[in-house]
């Protein structure tokens, strides 16, 4: 009888003992749980708040790159082909406009201008390319003092590869901040730079 009463309670105690200690372990991983489950919502919080604003640079800069390399691809074409192509640009009159580029390629002929070429189907006319919602041309840079903000404006990219010099000057408003397309017209290059870059230094020929 004392060996089966010892071994009963000894029975019992090893049994509330772990079950002691299976409480313990399950309270602690509620604990854990609540823990990674706050710091989870921390992050998506900031993830949150946060994220417009690499939406916006993202597109800036995707976009800023984008136009870099179709001016790029433009100039290898006009070179390749001997024809002249229009670089064009659709700017929007107000600040909700959609806002556009494309190129011309026109067919070389001198005898017909633009618009009879266009009207006689011998150009090879691109599509419109649109310009993503969270970013806007904000200006076309031409000169010390002189920018073209709304409206139709163009560039001719020449055969020999060269064009005016300009910049391309892109805003995201979610973020305050600018990039410039910087072309340099002796040999039709571009390139895409946060920041703005005024007229003088995107006319810089050493490019």
């Amino acid at each position: 009888m004392e060996r089966l009463t010892e071994r009963t309670g000894r029975s019992d105690v090893a049994r509330f003992l772990l079950w002691d200690r299976s409480q313990g372990m399950r309270a602690f991983t509620m604990v854990e749980l609540l823990v990674v489950v706050m710091i989870l919502g921390i992050l998506l919080m900031l993830g949150i708040e946060f994220m417009p604003w690499l939406l916006s640079e993202n597109t800036l800069t995707s976009t800023g790159r984008e136009m870099a390399s179709f001016i790029e691809e433009v100039r290898d074409e006009a070179v390749l082909s001997g024809r002249t192509v229009v670089v064009e640009y659709e700017l929007g009159d107000s600040k909700g406009s959609a806002q556009l580029y494309r190129a011309t390629y026109l067919s070389g002929d001198p005898s017909r201008d633009e618009d009879e070429e266009e009207e006689h189907g011998l150009n090879i006319v691109r599509d419109w390319t649109p310009i993503p919602e969270r970013v806007r041309i904000e200006a076309l840079l031409l000169g010390p003092d002189e920018e073209v903000t709304d409206g139709y404006y163009s560039f001719q990219m020449f055969p020999d590869g060269s064009t005016v010099s300009h910049g391309i000057l892109l805003y995201a408003p979610e973020l305050d901040v600018r990039g410039t397309v910087r072309v340099q017209g002796l040999m039709g290059e571009a390139r895409f730079e946060m920041g703005r870059f005024s007229p003088d230094i995107v006319r810089d020929e050493s490019f």
